[in-house]
């Protein structure tokens, strides 16, 4: 046998990490239904998620001064 097993990285950004969390019924529902609207796996919606409330924080911190007032 040559060669590593199991699947191959794909990416600039091999998902290396694996992270568990709990979530209640409702959430789980509403992450299937992402899911299957957006034709993605859970990870991926979860990921998306992640993003855009990370681009609303950089938005927000760049578009206000440090009391909170917008530029």
């Amino acid at each position: 046998m040559n060669g590593k097993r199991g699947r191959p990285l794909i990416g600039e950004n091999p998902k290396a990490i694996k992270f568990q969390f709990r979530m209640d019924f409702t959430t789980l529902d509403e992450l299937d239904q992402c899911a299957a609207e957006l034709q993605v796996t859970r990870s991926d919606v979860i990921r998306l998620g992640i993003q855009l409330v990370h681009k609303q924080i950089v938005f927000i911190k760049n578009s206000t001064d440090e009391r909170g007032q917008v530029k």
